[in-house]
């Protein structure tokens, strides 16, 4: 394993998709290491996408819903797709999938070792989760995955529910109805800091409570500080990757469809003697993106009433588009669609004037 052809800096979802996408070539140029602290994988996360009929075997979704709901205390919009459906997978299932084929290659290996320098290798890839302190949003979220004594009749995913501003920042619940009586929800908070999570996981049980009385039982939970919109330059080791990379929505945090797409194209060319590129961020989605998270900073108020405005005036398939930041013309549509005088404002730093 002397000076690999490939090194991975993290075992994360970027990292493990892009080393089980190059385990899909028997003879690789090189060997390839992957090194990341952690000694076990814990089924800790729930990767949530909109997807076509033709990434199914691609992003292999455990669960499909063909509606969402986005609410407040005075509305309540139904999205549905036509041909966009919204994939759930578990992270327990994604492992699972990634290490049983980078196990099983001959020419990888995992090293549980938690790099601070640029190791030797003709290619590095950098999928360290970056530090909250550089970004200009958090996401905070405490989640519990349940199962009913009785069929709990939910039939859309609960995309952003109750969805109301805070001192600073928003907040909403999230419900994903996993099988007719497993169910999935997590109260979430984009902040100018980390929500509390003991705070977070009050709401969260309150509202199962409320919903079904002490007709369920705790499976699991999950919970992490997520960040979102880089604030300062942050420094690499490699070619940047993950969120890290970019390769996740700023203003939504949405990226497991980014990064499986990406994985598949990048082992491709570096098996075929290509150079891989860093991933190349959408300008317009990322000022736009800029706008939103500074909205979220300093005007959190009006924030609930932009998205309640996008899924007015958006189609299901338009909507998804722009929340996993697909293409071009999805973030010239949404701009139109997009009540203009926050962003306007935003962007001549006049935010108190909204």
């Amino acid at each position: 394993m002397d000076k690999p052809w490939v090194h991975i800096i993290g075992g994360g979802v970027a990292g493990l998709s892009l080393a089980r996408e190059l385990a899909n070539y028997p003879n690789l140029p090189g060997t390839l290491v992957i090194s990341d602290p952690r000694s076990a994988y814990a089924n800790d996360k729930t990767f949530s996408f909109w997807f076509l009929e033709s990434e199914r075997a691609q992003l292999k979704p455990e669960n499909e819903l063909k509606k969402w709901t986005i609410s407040s205390i005075a509305k309540n919009t139904i999205m549905a797709g036509n041909i966009y459906h919204y994939g759930i997978r578990s992270a327990g299932n994604f492992y699972t999938e990634a290490i049983q084929k980078i196990d099983g290659h001959p020419m990888m290996k995992r090293k549980e070792e938690m790099l601070t320098k640029k190791p030797s290798a003709q290619f590095v890839f950098d999928s360290r989760p970056p530090n909250i302190k550089e970004h200009l949003i958090t996401q905070s979220f405490y989640g519990t995955e349940v199962k009913l004594s009785e069929p709990h009749n939910l039939i859309h995913a609960g995309l952003m529910d109750d969805l109301e501003s805070t001192k600073t920042g928003i907040r909403f619940r999230y419900a994903l109805p996993l099988s007719e009586d497993r169910l999935l929800v997590e109260y979430t908070e984009f902040s100018t800091r980390p929500a509390n999570l003991e705070a977070l996981k009050i709401l969260n049980h309150a509202w199962l409570e409320q919903q079904f009385a002490d007709k369920f039982i705790e499976l699991r939970m999950e919970a992490a500080h997520i960040p979102m919109g880089f604030k300062i330059e942050t420094p690499h080791l490699g070619i940047p990757i993950g969120t890290r990379g970019g390769m996740t929505r700023a203003a939504t945090g949405y990226g497991f469809s980014t990064m499986q797409h990406w994985a598949s194209a990048t082992a491709k060319a570096l098996v075929s003697g290509q150079p891989p590129r860093q991933y190349p961020s959408s300008f317009l989605f990322s000022q736009m993106d800029g706008l939103l998270l500074q909205l979220i900073a300093k005007r959190p108020d009006v924030v609930p009433s932009i998205f309640e405005h996008l899924a007015e005036h958006l189609s299901g398939d338009q909507f998804a588009q722009f929340m996993m930041q697909t293409r071009l013309s999805d973030a010239i549509r949404v701009i139109l669609s997009s009540p203009k005088k926050p962003f306007i404002l935003a962007a001549l730093g006049l935010s108190s004037w909204i």
